[in-house]
């Protein structure tokens, strides 16, 4: 009788992991992750062309368009985690860090913009270092979430 019950648990094990059961926890996580990586691309976006024109490469008008359209991805993003339904004290904390992580690359992106405004090669390059390691802290977290953050 016990080997019948290990073979049907093996069984449905194996089902549920072959037609992607997870739990809700998990799919908050994948969700979540999905969400900062697109964050991450638009902050890679952003460095790019503040990196462009410091190079003297692109004008601060084209520049200034991309970082718009950076916001306008990331406030998508910040619309649909602020919108996943979270039930339990583990997801709500995996929702508000990431929350904190891409706020701070919008902020970061923000502050090129207002650096846009009043250019100096000094006052650019701060913007575009801000904003590379705000991207780079929502990569790192990106990578945690991939991994099964806690």
């Amino acid at each position: 009788m016990k080997s019948g019950y290990i073979g049907v648990c093996g069984a449905v094990l194996t089902v549920g992991l072959l037609t992607g059961c997870s739990s809700p926890t998990v799919q908050v996580k994948g969700q979540l992750e999905v969400a900062t990586g697109q964050v991450v691309s638009a902050g890679a976006s952003s460095t790019l062309a503040l990196s462009q024109n410091r190079a003297g490469k692109t004008l601060d008008g084209a520049v200034d368009t991309s970082l718009q359209d950076a916001l306008t991805d990331i406030a998508s993003e910040q619309s649909e985690t602020a919108s996943l339904d979270v039930t339990t004290p583990e997801q709500r904390a995996l929702q508000q860090r990431t929350t904190r992580v891409v706020n701070r690359v919008a902020d970061e992106i923000s502050g090129a913009r207002a650096a846009l405004q009043e250019p100096s090669p000094a006052r650019l390059q701060q913007a575009e270092q801000r904003v590379r390691a705000a991207t780079d802290a929502a990569d790192r977290w990106a990578t945690q979430l991939g991994k099964g953050a806690p």
